[in-house]
């Protein structure tokens, strides 16, 4: 009898190629990458700066992935590894690579106040910016570095930027000031450069959002000429809440709600920036609407009028006021005391410093919201950051945070406050481009200046580097 060996075959690691990587076609700061693996392995990538592959991305079957959140202009480099059913491992020769430099009229960002410990999201920042010559659409990182961005047209501003609620996309308005460009409209744009719609809507001004059901709405312009309670005729603007399915034509959005037609009240001489005329010149801008909000548990939207200090519930389907919290004709009691004279509705100040003063709501949520508070109505006129929460059943509202400018200065337009995760605020003071987040008890823990010449809006945050919501 002959007897044969027996023989094992070690198992072997799988092959693995460098990666392939290249800007996005429209938006530069996003990255394609690809390479080889063997057939049936896990595969993925190592990213990082100056030698310290830190970052991995999400294991798949396919070589291939999108890459988001590198900081811009920076040499990074990067290898595949591709793992088999038997845990044996192989990587890629490195290969390295520059990010897209940020455009050149984006200002750099200072930080300072920096307590990591008491950061309530890792980010990266929803930083749009406004300047003279041109707007875009950014995202910013903890070191105030750029990760993100997008070019406006020229000609055009951009009124309000939104990260949407499945946190994969921005939604943001641009209009030309003279409502009449065919181009101006609503924008939804993914993160990943994988899709984008415009919806068109020449009249679109201050905000808009995207709604669970998948339609977006904004606000639009409107005027025409009205009897006011004085039985004066003139020129009013006011406001509609419109909505449609996003990539829709001009004129086949619906009209949902309008202060003209369906608040129920006759325009009345108010303060006196509804004389100011930053329409057309001639009408009487009697709401100014800038915050909008939706309700998902009631199906009903949320309206702040700027000039009115108004915040009104609408019923969607009915296009009807449900209630009004604020301002003349407010029906929410304030549980610290504090009354709004109706003949003299822009006179907020009361012993507790309750009532805000033409301000912008950053964020709603079920039973309370976050707002700036322009302040120009004070008796001391600085600008801060005011969160409320009040009861519908009882009519009650309660300030329950408030935070000053430190340098007690006057923002009189934009702003914005956000919740963060830990019960931080994130603080957007516009006009001096900075941002601060804010601890409960007023501490900051993070600041983040721009250069001089530009201006701050609406802001926001990811949940991580990588700029994709789960």
């Amino acid at each position: 009898m002959v007897l044969l060996p027996l023989c094992a075959c070690e198992p072997i690691a799988p092959t693995v190629g460098p990666p392939t990587l290249s800007p996005d076609a429209t938006i530069p700061a996003v990255i394609r990458a690809t390479w080889t693996a063997e057939v049936g392995t896990t595969t993925w990538l190592e990213i990082g700066l100056d030698g310290e592959l830190v970052r991995t991305t999400a294991a798949n079957s396919v070589p291939e992935t999108t890459v988001l959140g590198l900081k811009a202009g920076r040499l990074y480099a990067a290898r595949a590894v591709a793992e088999n059913e038997a845990g044996l491992r192989s990587w890629s020769e490195e290969v390295t690579w520059t990010t897209a430099a940020a455009p050149a009229q984006l200002p750099a960002f200072t930080v300072s106040d920096a307590d990591p410990t008491a950061w309530g999201a890792e980010g990266p920042f929803l930083v749009p910016v406004l300047q003279a010559s041109a707007t875009f659409v950014t995202f910013i990182d903890r070191d105030g570095d750029y990760v993100w961005w997008e070019t406006i047209e020229p000609g055009f501003i951009m009124p309000s930027v939104r990260i949407t609620a499945d946190r994969r996309h921005v939604l943001y308005e641009v209009n030309d000031v003279t409502y009449t460009h065919p181009d101006a409209g609503v924008h939804v744009v993914a993160l990943d450069g994988s899709e984008r719609s415009f919806t068109s809507a020449p009249l679109v001004h201050h905000d808009g959002i995207d709604l669970p059901d998948g339609r977006v709405a904004w606000l639009e312009h409107e005027e025409r000429e009205l009897v006011d309670e004085d039985g004066t005729l003139q020129w009013t603007s006011g406001d509609v809440l419109m909505e449609a399915e996003p990539g829709a034509a001009a004129g086949s959005a619906e009209r949902v709600f309008s202060w003209l037609d369906d608040w129920g009240h006759l325009p009345w001489p108010g303060c006196t920036h509804m004389q100011e005329t930053p329409y057309d010149g001639r009408s009487f801008d009697w709401t100014h609407t800038n915050s909008l909000g939706y309700d998902a548990a009631s199906d009903d939207y949320l309206l702040l009028s700027h000039h009115t200090d108004a915040l009104v519930r609408i019923d969607r389907d009915a296009g009807a006021p449900v209630w009004q919290l604020g301002g003349r004709f407010g029906e929410f009691t304030d549980v610290a005391g504090d009354v709004i004279d109706p003949d003299q509705s822009w006179k907020v100040d009361g012993p507790a410093g309750t009532w805000w003063s033409h301000g912008h709501i950053g964020e709603f949520w079920e039973g309370g919201f976050a707002l700036f508070d322009n302040g120009p109505h004070h008796v001391r006129p600085v600008s801060r950051a005011v969160v409320y929460q009040y009861n519908e059943a009882e009519k009650t509202v309660e300030q329950t945070f408030s935070f000053e400018s430190e340098n007690e200065s006057f923002s009189p337009a934009l702003g914005d406050v956000r919740r963060l995760p830990n019960g931080n605020w994130l603080v957007v003071w516009s006009l001096e481009g900075m941002l601060t987040e804010v601890t409960p008890e007023g501490r900051v823990v993070w600041r983040v200046r721009s250069e001089l010449g530009s201006a701050l809006l609406r802001s926001g945050y990811l949940e991580s580097a990588e700029m994709v919501g789960e």
